[in-house]
């Protein structure tokens, strides 16, 4: 993977994305550092990823008063919904932060607020993009299938431990969908191994379509893929979804000049509060 050089126009607080749990907090932030109004400001954790998108921002900065259990199920929820996003947490208070915890989670750093100037906050940032495209593209490596592009199994099975947690908290609906490709091992020795890859990588990019982008698609081992959805608000939507995609596979592949077939088997599982 390539590495990207830093965005000439990341120094702009017009490409930042604030977010705090309470106005007040913002407030203080933006009194002690008058650059961060000038950022887009999320009122509502639901936005983010959305803000994120729309203006191509180039880091986030979370304004925190306490660390607690709370920021920490915050931030794993910010990691895997926005994987390629610097994160940098600013503290009202010098406040006994475990900086360690918090950089093992995923942010790239932690400062208070106190020790900042306008000046330096751009270079902090800078460092932050630097550090997290460089970890992306190591943990890009160790935790994507090489072949598809999508999560491999070691991926899927952290995002599916944190889902599971969550929901217990929020009483949320998790769901699993298992997929495999029928007669895959028949369309390999007929066609080639050649044709059999180019269609594992041809299937995972349509499922990866269908579903949501805050869903996580995998490959687990061959043919053998698996969808983790979380956040929903019932079976009967996640059942929808299993229907949905039955559908979608019925049309068939067009690789090398041969129309291929392939239909695929679903099973589903559940989880709730």
């Amino acid at each position: 993977m390539k590495p990207i050089d830093p965005p000439s126009d990341f120094t702009h607080p017009s490409s930042w994305l604030l977010y705090r749990f309470e106005q007040s907090i913002g407030q203080k932030a933006i009194e002690a550092l008058p650059c961060l109004g000038e950022s887009h400001l999320c009122e509502h954790v639901e936005d983010i990823r959305k803000t994120w998108y729309q203006n191509k921002l180039k880091a986030i900065i979370l304004v925190v008063e306490k660390h607690d259990t709370l920021l920490e199920d915050w931030v794993c929820r910010l990691v895997m919904a926005l994987p390629e996003a610097p994160l940098v947490l600013l503290s009202i208070e010098p406040l006994i932060l475990d900086e360690i915890k918090l950089l093992e989670l995923g942010v790239q750093d932690v400062w208070p607020i106190s020790e900042l100037t306008e000046a330096l906050l751009p270079r902090i940032l800078q460092h932050a993009i630097i550090r997290k495209q460089v970890e992306y593209q190591t943990r890009h490596l160790a935790h994507y299938d090489a072949l598809t592009g999508v999560a491999n199994r070691t991926l899927f099975q952290d995002r599916l431990d944190h889902s599971l947690l969550h929901a217990r908290r929020e009483g949320h609906v998790v769901g699993l969908l298992t997929i495999d490709l029928d007669r895959f091992s028949v369309i390999n020795e007929h066609y080639g191994h050649d044709v059999g890859d180019q269609l594992l990588k041809l299937f995972a990019r349509r499922l990866s379509d269908i579903v949501r982008r805050s869903d996580t698609v995998a490959r687990l081992s061959g043919n053998n893929f698996a969808v983790l959805l979380e956040q929903m608000a019932n079976e009967h939507v996640i059942t929808g979804v299993a229907e949905k995609l039955c559908s979608a596979f019925n049309e068939p592949y067009f690789i090398r000049d041969h129309e291929i077939f392939c239909s695929i088997s679903i099973g589903i599982e559940l989880a709730s509060r």
